[in-house]
């Protein structure tokens, strides 16, 4: 547009010249029409910016984080003559990974403001962007803006787009190698109870399959009955339990970045020994905190998505610490049930509430950022773990900045 400007006001300097000098009735003529073309674009340019429309949609509807999703965009132009220059605001902000347009030939992260487009007479032009966000969360996504170029380009004129997709974007599903862990089966499974004339083999009931379910407990002569797949749920599996408590109070850290990096990683840990837990026929209870105590329950692949829907959106910001969290779920019996804590403290309040109230030795999972920690912080961790281990706690870290 500056250059647009440029050259117009070298346009009218040169026609003022020529009026100066010759002062001809064509040159007259000439400066008249180079004044009033811009005005005529501006108000064409006027038509075109309320009269414009975005339509946006994205796709998929289930978006995971790190995963490409496509922004569709579509510029609609009902008018009869065409819009030369369209920009349209990229979606911006931290959560946003990297936006691309491959027909275009755009790829950038979050450097480039603009997707620039022209819109034929009569027709629609569509856009497909591609978005990736970097963390689990809400977001409301789209196109916010759009901006119209006069025919000349020495006009801009701003329009905002209160349309935009609302999506939540969940955490990855990541099994327990996949998080560089290992369940110790020791402590991940919990101890079989005997239940009063129960038989181990005794099916108790039959519900449908699904996708995390075990194949070897399926129920194969009811499910060619019924058509679909169904499965088997026998005593012994009700006989497990595992008490899975989150620890969402972060430590306080300059670099929000090192914040999200850590919730995400302790939601995606908890989810995988969930999935542990439902694979391997074990029944589990989460507890966390935000604004109120929260607990669920998670039996079978309905149950787990249900609490990952959840997890997608929790903020990881306040509520209790881990030792409040375990002083608060006191009245369980864990002698007869396996517990795992999740957190990003090590503190001695921890191990007290931990070896206070479990007669078994937990399983303690520590989430850290370990690219971001000093050799100070790293020596005061391996010092902390090292305490715990020998207090009769299994300790297992994972590195959220890998």
């Amino acid at each position: 547009m500056r250059s647009a400007r440029i050259g117009y006001s070298a346009v009218i300097g040169v026609i003022a010249l020529w009026v100066y000098y010759s002062g001809t009735g064509l040159a007259y003529v000439s400066l008249y029409v180079v004044l009033a073309v811009p005005v005529l674009s501006l108000l064409l340019s006027l038509i075109m910016i309320k009269r414009i429309r975005i339509i946006q949609r994205l796709r998929p509807d289930v978006i995971v984080k790190n995963n490409t999703v496509a922004l569709k965009v579509k510029v609609v132009n009902p008018d009869i003559f065409t819009y030369p220059y369209v920009a349209l605001l990229l979606p911006a902000g931290r959560d946003i990974k990297e936006i691309s347009d491959e027909k275009n030939g755009m790829n950038q992260k979050q450097k480039q403001k603009y997707a620039y487009c022209s819109v034929r007479f009569l027709s629609t032009t569509e856009i497909e962007l591609n978005i990736s966000f970097k963390y689990r969360g809400f977001y409301h996504v789209g196109i916010n803006e759009v901006c119209v170029y006069d025919f000349f380009g020495l006009f801009r004129l701003k329009k905002k787009v209160e349309h935009s997709e609302a999506v939540t974007v969940y955490p990855q599903h990541k099994s327990l190698d996949e998080l560089q862990i290992t369940p110790h089966s020791g402590h991940i499974d919990a101890t079989k109870r005997s239940l009063v004339g129960g038989d181990p083999t005794e099916i108790l009931y039959v519900e449908k399959y699904h996708s995390l379910d075990n194949m070897r407990h399926i129920h194969w002569k009811l499910s060619t009955k019924l058509d679909e797949l169904m499965v088997k749920r026998f005593a012994d599996e009700a006989e497990k339990g595992v008490l899975l408590a989150v620890d969402l109070s972060l430590k306080d850290y300059s670099d929000t970045n090192i914040c999200d990096m850590i919730d995400d990683r302790i939601i995606e840990t908890a989810l995988s020994i969930l999935d542990y837990c439902i694979r391997n026929g074990i029944t589990s209870e989460i507890f966390y905190h935000t604004q109120n105590f929260v607990s669920k329950i998670c039996r079978n692949a309905e149950d787990y998505h249900k609490i990952r829907a959840e997890l997608a959106v929790v903020e990881c910001s306040g509520g209790f610490q881990a030792d409040a969290l375990v002083e608060s779920i006191a009245e369980y019996n864990f002698s007869e049930t396996s517990m795992v804590i999740i957190t990003n403290r090590l503190n001695d309040s921890i191990v007290n509430a931990l070896l206070t109230r479990a007669s078994k030795h937990p399983l303690l999972f520590h989430v850290f950022a370990g690219d971001f920690l000093s050799k100070e912080e790293r020596a005061e961790t391996e010092k902390s773990i090292n305490f715990l281990i020998g207090k009769g706690i299994v300790c297992i870290q994972t590195d959220a900045s890998v």
